[in-house]
């Protein structure tokens, strides 16, 4: 929705505080997305509700799938956060 957020963490430190947390999945460096604000995923690129589209390093790929797929499920079901 446009809105950005500052903070004085480096990337690392940032995403490592999400880490837990299944709606957040590092397509690459120093890119995150809310998987819950995912429409899509192609193998490569995230496509969100809203239509803007995250690329996944190739090397995240298979981990970016699975995270999806495992995000969907959750919502299916009402699981997690």
């Amino acid at each position: 929705n446009g809105r950005e957020r500052s903070t004085r963490l480096t990337f690392r430190e940032f995403s490592a505080q999400l880490a837990s947390d299944p709606r957040f999945f590092v397509c690459g460096r120093g890119l995150l997305v809310n998987l819950d604000h995912a429409a899509d995923f192609d193998g490569a690129v995230f496509q969100l509700f809203d239509g803007t589209r995250l690329p996944v390093s190739r090397d995240l790929a298979p981990a970016a799938r699975t995270a999806f797929g495992d995000r969907l499920f959750q919502l299916e079901r009402g699981i997690g956060p």
